[in-house]
């Protein structure tokens, strides 16, 4: 019997310790699959950061080579990189990511050279040095795990058109500017869902925006003196990136003040403000328009329609008082010449029809539509749901000669920042915790 009871007792004994053994077994396998398979993620996320780094390098080599796709670093984030000053930095809006794995990588301005210009080119030419880094992580969920952080220095080599001062030249009669959708002396910039109807023109870049699928410029052409960047579409020609249209440089006069002044039906010596159109105007030189000249600034603050051919030229300012004006008739030509430097804004749901020429920065927003042509002597920017549709008939039979007799062009400003070389600093590499 006592035997019997220790027999069953050495069996309990012994079951429990394999038991116990098994179950510490199969413990540490599991904590030791845990660990490989941590270590295999930490290593993929330190490999992907690394990579980032690889690659946002190579975006920038290739950013200005046709046809060439950037997976991290757009033309709108070089041109931002490229103008940092010292000790700024600029984080790229667009992760790198590849799975659950991602990056974000930070520019950080840590070093600039001093301005030289590049013998027997006419440009300038400066080198920058950035750090970049990458902060890596596995991303499960809401969490952020392993997080791994690299750093590397580079050199950025820019070049840019030099300023300059143009000779003197004789502005053709009448001038072209107005042949265009519109027409800018400085940049032109899209953004939104903004497109021109009809070719545009600018003596600075122009910039299609960010948008690969937004058409831009619809039954037309972008002709640009400098570059055209960016990626939206210009019908009915369809090329991504839209290939260079480079055309000789277009001259922006000012505003013949004298010559509109002695051929005005009806002069206002000083600011004055139209709350519509004054049906009683008339014709009074017989000259087949009606010519307001107005030596001051003119606000508009009803609609303000035009029945007959006219012109109304400013010494100032117009001021577009109501969000929803309508300026100008759809069939009959109007021009709006002001010379007052100042930044014109055009938005909400205003319709201008005619010719406009205004001295200042122009911004198009909202649903504004123009119809007929605008220039200025500075940049536009359109964007929003605005649109500009070329009319050319909203000019016929009106004079449109500006001022034939300037032969000064204004000064050339500095081009923007290009890149020419990019070059890793030895021995910058570094892991960070």
């Amino acid at each position: 019997m006592n035997q019997k009871g220790v027999a069953y007792l050495l069996i309990l004994i012994l079951g429990t310790v394999i038991i116990l053994a098994s179950t510490v077994y199969y413990t540490s396998i599991m904590v030791e699959a845990r660990v490989s398979n941590n270590a295999r993620l930490v290593s993929e996320v330190f490999y992907h950061t690394e990579s980032s780094i690889h690659q946002v390098v190579t975006d920038t080599r290739n950013i200005h080579t046709v046809g060439y796709n950037p997976m991290v670093l757009t033309s709108y984030d070089f041109r931002t990189i490229a103008n940092l000053g010292l000790n700024a930095s600029y984080v790229l809006p667009g992760k790198y990511a590849r799975g659950k794995l991602s990056s974000t990588i930070t520019f950080k301005n840590i070093g600039i050279s001093v301005i030289t210009s590049v013998p027997n080119t006419g440009l300038e030419e400066r080198k920058i040095k950035y750090l970049v880094s990458s902060e890596g992580a596995l991303l499960r969920g809401t969490e952020t795990l392993l997080p791994q952080r690299i750093e590397e220095e580079v050199t950025i080599t820019l070049r840019r058109t030099a300023g300059f001062q143009p000779p003197p030249v004789t502005i053709p009669h009448p001038w072209h500017g107005f042949t265009f959708a519109f027409a800018s002396n400085g940049t032109i910039i899209f953004d939104g869902t903004a497109e021109a109807h009809g070719s545009i023109f600018a003596n600075g870049n122009i910039d299609l925006g960010r948008s690969s699928s937004q058409v831009r410029v619809r039954g037309g052409e972008a002709y640009s003196h400098r570059e055209i960047v960016g990626v939206g579409i210009i019908e009915p020609r369809s090329g991504h990136p839209p290939l260079n249209r480079s055309v000789p440089q277009l001259i922006f006069p000012t505003i013949n003040h004298d010559h509109y002044r002695r051929i005005a039906d009806y002069i206002f010596p000083n600011e004055v403000t139209f709350a519509g159109w004054n049906h009683a105007w008339t014709d009074i030189n017989g000259d087949g328009q009606i010519v307001i000249f107005v030596d001051g600034n003119f606000n508009i603050t009803q609609n303000f329609i035009n029945p007959v051919r006219a012109v109304v030229v400013s010494r100032g300012v117009a001021w577009i008082r109501i969000g929803n004006a309508i300026i100008g008739s759809t069939t009959i030509p109007l021009a709006l010449f002001t010379a007052g430097i100042r930044d014109r804004s055009i938005g909400g749901t205003v319709r201008l029809n005619g010719y406009y020429y205004p001295s200042g920065n122009i911004d198009i927003h909202g649903n504004a539509e123009i119809r007929g042509s605008i220039a200025t002597r500075f940049n536009i920017r359109i964007r929003g749901n605005a649109r500009i549709i070329h009319d050319l008939n909203l000019g016929q039979g009106i004079d449109l000669s500006i001022d034939p007799t300037v032969t000064q062009p204004p000064p050339v400003p500095p081009g923007e920042w290009g890149f020419t070389e990019i070059k890793s600093v030895p021995g910058s590499w570094k892991r960070g915790n």
